[in-house]
């Protein structure tokens, strides 16, 4: 065999290597190039099942925030119909006519004052100074009733209407203010289900 064609046979051989080496080298950047985009795909599938689960968080969030503040501020009005209906209870009894004004006041006192020495009044305060003379007769109906010495204090009380029982130790408070006080905690309930239902 000439040197030519054993210099042939080593390049034909070389060729084919380098042919082999090669296919085998696109073989492989065809793998590598499959299992890169099959890596893409799946990494964009947790990126987007990630958002959309971060975006169904954040919606329920902001939804449960929304409920939240419509329900806040659904109670800060029921809270402010329950007192403008006690504020307007108060205006009421405060606007009564003198013959209701009387009755009540003469019921309040009555209910009030135990015909007991050691423990009756002896002075009424009251903040209505329009009502002071109206106030002195209902006193003395109830002192003949009960055998009372009710009489007013010639001080007047920081309250809008009905009065205060001096006693020696201690006072009663029957304004018309310190009774709804009294009995708003006692009816909130019902005058919710009277005003929202």
């Amino acid at each position: 065999m000439a040197i030519e064609d054993i210099f042939h046979r080593i390049q034909k051989e070389a060729q084919q290597t380098v042919e082999s080496i090669m296919a085998e080298a696109v073989q492989q950047a065809e793998s590598i190039a499959a299992d890169a985009q099959k890596q893409v795909y799946e990494t964009q599938q947790r990126l987007w099942e990630g958002i959309k689960q971060h975006a169904e968080e954040e919606k329920q969030r902001k939804f449960t925030m929304v409920r939240l503040d419509c329900q806040k501020q659904l109670l800060q009005e029921k809270e402010a119909q329950i007192k403008n209906a006690f504020s307007g209870a108060l205006d009421y009894l405060t606007g009564l006519n003198d013959t209701d004004y009387r009755d009540l006041v003469s019921k309040l006192l009555l209910a009030a004052v135990k015909p007991d020495e050691d423990k009756t009044p002896e002075i009424v305060v009251v903040a209505n100074k329009e009502r002071h003379q109206l106030i002195n007769e209902i006193l003395q109906e109830v002192n003949a009733k009960i055998g009372s010495n009710l009489h007013l204090s010639s001080h007047d009380a920081s309250i809008r209407d009905g009065f205060i029982l001096q006693y020696k130790r201690h006072e009663l408070n029957c304004s018309f203010e310190a009774m709804l006080h009294h009995i708003r905690e006692e009816i909130t309930h019902d005058v919710a289900e009277i005003l929202f239902h």
